[in-house]
């Protein structure tokens, strides 16, 4: 079993440390291009521009160590995935090795998108890489969705969770799911699956104490029976949201530079493409990591109290009746929004998500009349309102969109 945990304030203590010590994570999965083996300076550049502080990569061992020494100069922090570290002991101690001393290291990911009926397997090497290195986290990136070969047979979503924790103990809690489906020229979220999946994940983990990774999916593709569209600048910020609303304490993106096709999907666009070039989706999420960092940094090392919900239910979150926080009545449409509640000392911050990517959403909520309550509007919409003591406010909220809140609570109206 892994028990490899954090000594950030962000987690629990013990000897390892975070991927991005201080920092909140933006992951990169697929850092660098497919087969690229040489990285060039305009890809690091591209990468860290964008706002990422860690990638996981999996390629050859010269393209990693090329990696290595591309990133040498950055505060950016390479992920390793690789066949070598699960297919025997031997390859596994070889391979830890040969990497565990690198100052850019960030850790170390068994699966992604770990399969049930192998979770004994990934819980023995987990073990034998923490063993050979304490001082870097490793974990599996667990899988979401409804794929039985996947989930196990028999098993819904709640049990395969157990059974990670059971036989894996996983040190990070992350996850990959593409919640966006394409049919004809609209597209739709998967929202019976999409919030099943973020309350429970983020419910085991903090009921863990273990840091929770949101997830982001960020490119286009074809399987045999979705499509998945490109995604908008809203899609992005409220799958980023999501996930900054339900605790997360780092975001893995899927994935930055386009994923090969294999024989059950076609990938279509990527935020950098095949030949390492920026496509439109780059510039999306730059804006929208842009300002997620400012968020996911201004909550690290705090506690997260609680999220709940309006509208449609979201398995394992409350739905928001009467008060929360500093919040004593919240009405909505049925789209609903996600709230959240996190705390440092006296001071407390709450995030207000709409959950409609496609529309504006009218909502309207009272406070307790405390005049520290400040108040910043979701991007793009609404100027800065700042402090203000009123007790009922009429917002609408853009597609994808949120309200920050931050109030003293030693301070009464």
């Amino acid at each position: 079993m892994n028990n490899t945990k954090y000594s950030d304030s962000w987690a629990t203590t013990s000897m390892a440390s975070s991927p991005t010590p201080g920092k909140f994570p933006i992951v990169a999965l697929n850092c660098f291009p497919y087969k690229t083996i040489s990285m060039t300076q305009q890809m690091v550049e591209d990468l860290i521009d964008c706002g990422f502080n860690a990638g996981v990569f999996q390629s050859s061992e010269t393209a990693i160590t090329n990696a290595f020494k591309a990133i040498d100069d950055t505060d950016f922090r390479l992920i390793l995935q690789h066949p070598s570290l699960t297919r025997s002991e031997s390859e596994c101690r070889a391979f830890v090795n040969l990497y565990k001393e690198k100052s850019s290291l960030g850790g170390w990911i068994v699966a992604n998108d770990a399969e049930f009926d192998k979770f004994d397997t990934y819980a023995r090497y987990l073990s034998l890489i923490s063993n050979l290195d304490a001082s870097h986290p490793a974990f599996p990136i667990l899988y979401a969705g409804e794929n039985i070969k996947l989930l196990g047979v028999g098993n819904d979503f709640s049990t395969y969770l157990n059974a990670a924790q059971s036989k894996m103990s996983p040190s990070i809690w992350a996850y990959t799911f593409a919640p966006f489906r394409k049919n004809g020229c609209s597209s739709y979220i998967d929202g019976t699956l999409f919030y099943r999946d973020v309350g429970l994940i983020s419910q085991k983990a903090h009921s863990l104490k273990r840091p929770f990774w949101g997830v982001c999916h960020c490119q286009s593709k074809v399987n045999f029976d979705h499509e998945f569209p490109t995604p908008t600048e809203a899609m992005l910020r409220f799958q980023v949201f999501a996930a900054i609303v339900a605790g997360a304490r780092g975001i893995v993106f899927d994935s930055y530079c386009l994923t090969p096709n294999n024989n059950i999907q076609t990938y279509l666009l990527a935020p950098v493409d095949s030949k390492g070039n920026k496509t439109p989706i780059w510039h999306y999420l730059k804006k929208v990591i842009t300002e997620a960092r400012s968020y996911g940094d201004r909550f690290m090392g705090i506690e997260f109290i609680e999220c709940r919900y309006t509208g449609s239910a979201i398995p394992g979150m409350t739905y928001l009746s009467g008060s929360f926080g500093v919040i004593t009545r919240m009405s909505t449409s049925l789209a609903g929004t996600m709230v959240c509640h996190y705390k440092s000392g006296n001071k407390n911050h709450m995030l207000i998500l709409n959950r409609d990517v496609d529309n504006f959403q009218n909502i309207k909520f009272e406070t307790q009349k405390n005049p520290s309550i400040f108040e910043v509007p979701s991007y793009p919409v609404l100027p800065d309102v700042g402090a203000t003591p009123s007790a009922e406010r009429k917002r609408t909220l853009p597609p994808g969109g949120y309200i920050y809140l931050s109030w003293d609570s030693s301070v009464k109206g």
